[in-house]
């Protein structure tokens, strides 16, 4: 059982690497048909219009499907522009440190460590404030420039907090959006980091808390959210993250919060893009069924995705699952795509991409198995596999194993074979592995109590990580 335990915790934190720092997400390699399998037909795309740092590109699994209805997946593509000097954006930043009682001892100096090596990383045009809250919020730095002395300042401040009180995270936030929007500066990106290693319990709740971060969102301020240990709730943290357009993480301890502090610097320093909305309109007899891991809003026909930050030369895709229905062969179009968002890279200004998705009805289904954009359709089996994981965690948390690890197999056992379909052996065999180490994590910790709650933690991250948001 323990040697069971520690392959299932390796395999997860090499699965849940690619959280910590935003990259340039290149291709996965495309595998060499095997034979009697044709290669794939082009994709046929509608290049993005838009002339800002963000284009936008849909990509269909398959340029071709079966004309009496089909299900599949589109992939859209963000794609930012390089910085073209090199040079990082100034940052305007709001540290929101959790000090309640549980952060007492080891935790509350850990992070008080970890802020200071923050201040030592900023540039002199960068801005800091510190707030910090238990049952009450304080400001303990006000928004300050880190050179002419503020470092020595900043230092100083978070060398004076210390543990006591609940967690009214909601006041604390309330306090780090007022001192950032007191004083905006062109070209700057605005970024709230959340530390807590607990549920907030006081003030703003839930949805409350939520409808917070949406205004976050809509200033153009990014939330991000650090959550540290085993008893913080970690979908109310994503869901701040999600809506507020920043990053998520989930810390198994303090030692790790430096390095998260200093790649939320470089993550918002590079930022190219933020306050990013995609809008969806599907054709007439298409329905966009889901896009893993992403809340879609629908209002009519329409459908909305929030989409946290891009940095430059970052690419960001997400799977969206569709269903045509029947209908004439030829070509048809699937999906109209509109990207908006503040192009941080021209000043934040106001910009916009579009694009557009078709495809080939035809009758004939040996031409729609050989039209697979192989690349496009291995990211949707695998973001299809993080969603069937995310989709388990509710019997999982119930203390069904039994039930959510079956529903896994389950799942996988379709994956594999679309893989093995188009010729992508390693794909299928990758998607196995995945799906039985999500499964023997389950069986490993399959009790309420602290084991289970970092092996939900780790799960829900590798799901979304997947499921590439």
């Amino acid at each position: 059982m323990k040697r069971t335990i520690v392959l299932a915790a390796i395999a997860l934190a090499g699965l849940l690497a690619a959280l910590l720092l935003p990259k340039a997400v290149a291709p996965p390699p495309v595998e060499t048909p095997r034979p009697g399998v044709a290669a794939p037909l082009p994709v046929v795309q509608v290049p993005s219009a838009g002339a800002g740092s963000l284009s936008l590109v849909l990509r269909p699994a398959k340029s071709a499907f079966l004309a009496g209805g089909d299900e599949f997946d589109v992939v859209a593509e963000l794609r930012a522009v390089p910085s073209p000097d090199g040079k990082r954006a100034p940052v305007d930043l709001a540290l929101v440190l959790d000090r309640s009682g549980s952060m007492s001892g080891q935790p509350i100096a850990k992070a008080r460590e970890a802020a200071a090596d923050l201040v030592r990383r900023l540039n002199d045009g960068d801005r800091l404030s510190i707030v910090h809250f238990g049952s009450e919020a304080r400001l303990a730095f006000e928004l300050s420039a880190a050179g002419a002395g503020g470092r020595e300042r900043a230092l100083a401040a978070i060398q004076g907090i210390a543990s006591d009180g609940g967690t009214n995270m909601g006041q604390a936030l309330q306090m780090a959006e007022k001192t950032l929007s007191a004083d905006p500066r062109e070209k700057t990106v605005r970024r709230v980091v959340l530390m807590s290693d607990g549920q907030a319990n006081e003030g703003l709740l839930g949805p409350a808390l939520v409808d917070l971060a949406d205004r976050f969102a809509k200033k153009g301020i990014g939330l991000s959210a650090l959550g540290l240990g085993v008893d913080y709730d970690e979908d109310n943290m994503r869901a701040l993250a999600d809506h507020g357009g920043g990053q998520y993480r989930y810390l198994k301890n303090a030692d790790e919060l430096s390095a998260a502090l200093t790649q939320e610097l470089a993550q918002a320093s590079a930022t190219a893009a933020s306050g990013i909305q995609l809008a969806l309109d599907a054709a007439p007899g298409v329905e966009v069924l889901d896009a893993v891991s992403y809340e879609l809003i629908r209002d009519g026909s329409s459908i909305r995705i929030a989409v946290r930050d891009i940095a430059a030369g970052e690419t960001r895709r997400i799977a969206l699952r569709v269903r045509s229905g029947s209908g004439g062969a030829g070509l048809r179009e699937l999906i109209r795509a509109r990207v908006v968002y503040s192009d941080v890279l021209a000043g934040g200004t106001t910009a916009a991409a579009h694009a557009a998705a078709r495809a080939e009805a035809t009758t004939d289904a040996r031409r729609v198995a050989e039209s697979y954009d192989r690349d496009a359709a291995a990211f949707g089996l695998r973001a299809r596999l993080g969603g069937s994981v995310l989709g388990a965690m509710k019997r999982y948390e119930s203390s069904d194993v039994s039930g959510a690890v079956g529903s896994i197999m389950a799942a996988v056992r379709g994956y594999a074979a679309e893989a093995d379909a188009i010729g992508a052996a390693s794909l299928a065999g990758e998607l196995r592995r995945d799906a039985e180490a999500a499964a023997s994590t389950m069986r490993a910790a399959p009790t309420n109590g602290r084991a289970q709650s970092d092996a939900r933690k780790n799960l829900k991250n590798w799901g979304t990580t997947n499921a590439g948001n």
